[in-house]
């Protein structure tokens, strides 16, 4: 089940129910911008779990890492390449990939509700239609998937 949740900080409803998080990240091991940012400054074990990979390395893409909150999980998911706002950046087939990793971890470890931003749609060119038809493709019947919104006026500062 797909649910979009309006005006809900990411980072807010992870804090605050029983989910998983997943957000995108690119393969310069960075973090430096969006979601990335607030998460990069608040769990600095998610950065670096990003930084145990190799900087530039494309064989990332459709991959994941991650990094444990508790009994809670944040995976980075490696879904576009590099970053800029000049091109599209979001890799579709890649972060379908990646998602599809996530969910078989999250029932190996019987997890079923996972909350996401609108991955790609921010910083790296995607639309939130180009998600959404990914998500109602990928998304498996048994997990609870949340879109919420980040805090972009707090974590858009490229560092």
């Amino acid at each position: 089940m797909i649910t979009v949740l309006p005006n809900t900080n990411v980072l807010k409803y992870f804090d605050q129910h029983d989910v998983d998080l997943a957000h995108g990240c690119n393969c310069m091991t960075t973090m430096g911008a969006g979601i990335a940012k607030g998460l990069r400054d608040r769990w600095p074990q998610v950065y670096h779990a990003d930084c145990q990979t190799v900087k530039g390395d494309h064989t990332k893409l459709g991959k994941f890492t991650y990094a444990d909150v508790g009994s809670k999980r944040i995976y980075n998911l490696y879904s576009q390449y590099k970053y800029g706002r000049d091109k599209k950046y979001f890799a579709p087939r890649a972060f379908q990939i990646a998602l599809l990793r996530v969910f078989f971890d999250m029932s190996i470890r019987e997890r079923y509700s996972l909350i996401i931003p609108w991955i790609g749609t921010y910083n790296a060119g995607g639309t939130r239609e180009e998600i959404m038809r990914i998500l109602e493709d990928t998304v498996p019947t048994e997990i609870n998937l949340f879109i919420g919104e980040l805090d972009y006026a707090n974590h858009q500062k490229r560092v």
